[in-house]
């Protein structure tokens, strides 16, 4: 009697736990074939709110959707060194993505194409055009709706005017913004 409630406690201690880490937030950058772990520091929608359509800006202006904002973090382990070798740094690249919801959030399958950009905050000596990318191929599926969140997988490629591309894969969990 006694195998068999331990048994029992193991199961659903395992099938919890498998359902966390599959809803667990976890954004991916992925750069030739390699996964780098983003950090998620913000993850929300808005009400009635879309970026403009002007693609070389992240105007927020009112719409009739949604509008998903995430700030998803990486720290690149290449150092920058300052003259004279005396001090060293990690860069912090912080990627902050656009996606344009339709105004009933629900569950499915939404093709992003043209409906998302994604921004480099943290190359600061670039211009923002090159910083600045759109989402070329691209979807965001919709799971666990609830009244002010749902959680999502997002997979996607932005490229920005000079041809260079950004890959990401992963799951969010997305709140309203109050």
């Amino acid at each position: 009697m006694r195998l068999g409630t331990v048994l029992l406690l193991l199961i659903i201690l395992t099938l919890v736990s498998s359902c966390r880490n599959r809803l667990k937030p976890q954004l991916y950058y992925i750069e030739h074939d390699s996964q780098f772990k983003l950090t998620q520091s913000n993850c929300y929608f808005i009400d009635k709110m879309q970026f403009s359509r002007n693609h070389d800006s992240t105007d927020i202006v009112p719409g009739q959707g949604n509008l998903l904002i995430t700030n998803q973090d990486f720290y690149d382990t290449s150092r920058v060194y300052f003259p004279g070798d005396i001090l060293s740094v990690d860069q912090k690249l912080t990627y902050r993505i656009f996606i344009n919801l339709p105004a009933e959030i629900k569950p499915d399958s939404l093709d992003i194409n043209g409906q998302s950009i994604c921004k480099i905050i943290g190359l600061y000596e670039l211009d923002d055009a090159i910083n600045m990318y759109q989402c070329r191929n691209g979807y965001l599926l919709i799971d666990s709706v609830k009244r002010s969140s749902f959680f999502g997988e997002l997979s996607a490629v932005y490229n920005n005017n000079q041809g260079d591309s950004l890959k990401f894969t992963g799951n969010m969990k997305v709140k309203l913004k109050n």
